[in-house]
Order: C-alpha cells, then sequence, then structure tokens
C-alpha cells in the first residue's frame, strides 16, 4: 500500500487547501498489488477507485509505502477495507471552521480521516486526532520517507 496525494484547481480543492492550510486538498491509499485506490469522495463516500481516475490537471504524488509506516499492515488494510461503502463526513470537514470541536464520525469519514485511521489501526502512533487530520499533517508526516513521486497529469 501506499498513500497518494493530489490537488487540482477546482472549488472543491481549493477550499479545502485553504482551510486546512494544505498544499493538498486530498489523500487516499493505493492498493499497490491490485493498482486500486480506496479512498473517500464528496458526494460518493468511501470507495474504490483504479490509478486513471484523476482529472486532467491534477498534482498527483504517490508517497511512502504504508508498510514502512505501521506495524501490521494487514490489520491496515482490512480496516480499509472494511470502510468502503460509508459516507463522506461532511460535518467533519465543518469542524475545521470551528476549531476545538469534534465532529468526527465512527461511520463517516472525510479522506485524511480516513488515512489517518487507517495508519492508527495498523499501530501507527499518530501525534494528531483523526478528526482534525489534514492531507497537509499526513503529506509532512511522510514526504521524507524514501519512494517518492510527484507527478502532473
Amino acid at each position: 500500500m501506499a498513500l497518494i496525494f493530489s490537488r487540482n484547481n477546482g472549488l472543491h480543492s481549493r477550499i479545502v487547501r485553504l482551510f486546512t492550510r494544505s498544499e493538498w486538498s486530498h489523500v487516499e491509499v493505493l492498493l499497490i498489488n491490485s493498482e486500486l485506490i480506496i479512498g473517500a469522495e464528496p458526494g460518493e463516500g468511501v470507495i474504490v477507485n483504479d490509478l486513471d481516475r484523476e482529472p486532467p490537471g491534477s498534482t498527483v504524488a504517490v508517497g511512502v509505502v504504508i508498510d514502512r509506516l505501521v506495524p501490521n499492515p494487514e490489520r491496515a488494510t482490512d480496516f480499509l477495507i472494511a470502510q468502503i461503502g460509508k459516507k463522506y463526513d461532511w460535518t467533519g470537514l465543518i469542524g475545521w471552521l470551528f476549531k476545538g470541536r469534534n465532529w468526527q464520525e465512527p461511520n463517516k469519514w472525510f479522506c485524511s480521516e480516513l488515512v489517518a485511521a487507517m495508519l492508527i489501526a495498523g499501530g501507527h502512533e499518530m501525534k494528531v486526532k483523526t478528526g482534525s487530520v489534514s492531507p497537509q499533517d499526513l503529506w509532512d508526516m511522510t514526504r521524507s520517507q524514501p519512494h517518492f513521486v510527484v507527478a502532473n497529469k
């Protein structure tokens, strides 16, 4: 598995980057063996996609291999797969406007909250709570790791 970070010039991407002070507006997980991506998408919830789904003009970064971040990658994968079909966490995004309030719901996810929860499920010790983690927080945590590629589509 690997983390994939992305951004584009769409309104949703720009708003997320503004409110989270992030270089990236989205993060998801690449299942390397199957070349499938699992992530939380606005309006769709937690879904499975393929590698070619990013729109033209997107900047995409394939980050660290997750096996290097978690002691138990199988548990992380199992957790992630169990989340498929759950709703997008719109109220969690509202939490960015009102810092200090916990808007996180266990059956709804936005992208970075899903990835953080997956890392925690795999045994990674996060320094931020899952409900307040942004794509930038995850980027900062992983960018010094090897196997890093940035590409424009």
